[in-house]
């Protein structure tokens, strides 16, 4: 850190901007996730798991995962951060094992590749990049896709032992009988995940705060400086840097900068598609940093969220990497 970075008027300010963007970031996801584990309680004691049994059964049954990664995975289809919500119940009720809940997540992160393909890629990029830039991201989203379910299901072959989970059987006899009312569902739920929800506050606003913090005190611009330099080893003109340096800060403004160079044929195909994998490959360890680390940490635990975090930033570096590596 420079001597300039060191001043107390630099600190100071980076602290105060740190501190807005942890209050606008917390609150919403913390609530999110609390709303999220009372509603995934209160389905499991009313029996709606055995009725949405048979959308993902065949898959979780495949993966040796419990049943009651059969909700976590249609939530999945609708909020990410919602089904590792459910996941991080179930784990800390002792529901999952470590490696249930780390196979369990992983195969969360699945539908939200597919859904992209229709919320962002082929409203967003296609126009932006091009229809032929534009069907390399796509490719790219679909194969990621693939290989994070192929490493779960690997995982899950060689971690897992097969045999049948039981369902979900809550301790409450009325709840298994059926008498519980919906009402005294949601109290019970409420009840239940009061204190975990304080716990996972304070972690989530440090990490948040931390890595706020640090991008603040621009600790990882040398990482923007290096893939910029990367780009030109690559073959991709100096214009070039900066939908490269746009992508770290945000994947929109990268891919227009990328698309505006395209259109004006400052960039070829070829170099537009170089241009888009590199952007990719930047922006994951930063959008990483940014949410998935402090949402994992706060769901799971700092071990296993780490190690999801990891998980999932190694999948999609790997998946691009590879395309890059072709096209280069």
């Amino acid at each position: 850190m420079s001597r300039q970075m060191m001043e107390p008027a630099i600190v100071f300010a980076a602290v105060n901007k740190a501190l807005a963007a942890t209050m606008s970031f917390v609150p919403r996801n913390l609530a999110l996730i609390f709303v999220v584990m009372v509603l995934a309680e209160t389905l499991v004691v009313m029996g709606v798991m055995e009725r949405l049994s048979f959308i993902g059964q065949p898959l979780v049954c495949w993966c040796r995962l419990p049943p009651e990664s059969v909700l976590c995975l249609v939530t999945a289809c609708g909020s990410v951060l919602a089904a590792n919500a459910m996941v991080g119940g179930f784990y800390r009720d002792g529901r999952f094992t470590s490696k249930e809940a780390f196979l369990a997540a992983l195969l969360n992160g699945v539908p939200e590749y597919l859904r992209n393909f229709f919320l962002w890629s082929v409203p967003v990029a296609v126009p932006l990049l091009g229809v032929r830039v534009g069907l390399v991201y796509v490719l790219v989203f679909w194969s990621t896709a693939f290989v994070q379910l192929a490493v779960t299901v690997l995982l899950s072959r060689f971690l897992l032992e097969p045999g049948e989970k039981a369902g979900l059987v809550d301790s409450d006899p009325l709840a298994a009988t059926g008498r519980l009312s919906l009402v005294n569902a949601i109290k019970k739920a409420v009840r239940q995940r009061g204190h975990l929800i304080l716990r996972l506050g304070g972690t989530l606003t440090l990490v948040t705060f931390l890595v706020c913090l640090a991008m603040e005190l621009g600790l990882f611009a040398p990482l923007e400086g290096w893939f910029a330099a990367f780009g030109q080893i690559v073959g991709l003109p100096p214009a070039a840097t900066a939908p490269l340096v746009a992508y770290a800060a945000q994947p929109l403004a990268g891919m227009a900068a990328a698309g505006s160079l395209l259109h004006e044929g400052v960039l070829d195909v070829h170099q537009g598609v170089v241009a888009v994998l590199l952007g990719g490959i930047i922006m994951l360890p930063m959008l990483t940093l940014r949410w998935r680390l402090p949402n994992y940490t706060a769901i799971f635990g700092l071990k296993l969220g780490f190690l999801l975090t990891l998980a999932g930033l190694l999948v999609a570096v790997v998946v691009r990497a590879g395309f890059l590596a072709i096209v280069i």
